[in-house]
């Protein structure tokens, strides 16, 4: 049983499940908030340095992105379906 993801169908007798592209245009009750973004760390390496007899680990970032905000109306599953 597909609920708001996929589309079915009956062939032959069997059931065919499709998605569904309903993101597709954007989600209406979500509202892009530019101003408010957040850097995000991929893949990278960690470096050992001695800091006063201590050893340090440090994680290097490989790659950086910057997620922006999605202000949206958070629904609670049961009230969608």
């Amino acid at each position: 049983m597909c609920v708001r993801v996929c589309t079915q169908n009956i062939i032959n007798g069997f059931q065919h499940e499709q998605p569904d592209y309903w993101l597709t245009f954007g989600n209406p009750w979500e509202i892009e908030r530019l101003i408010v973004s957040y850097p995000i760390k991929f893949y990278g390496h960690v470096s050992v340095e001695n800091q006063d007899g201590k050893q340090i680990f440090k994680w290097n970032a490989g790659e950086q992105v910057r997620c922006v905000c999605l202000a949206g109306l958070t629904l609670p599953i049961d009230s969608i379906w």
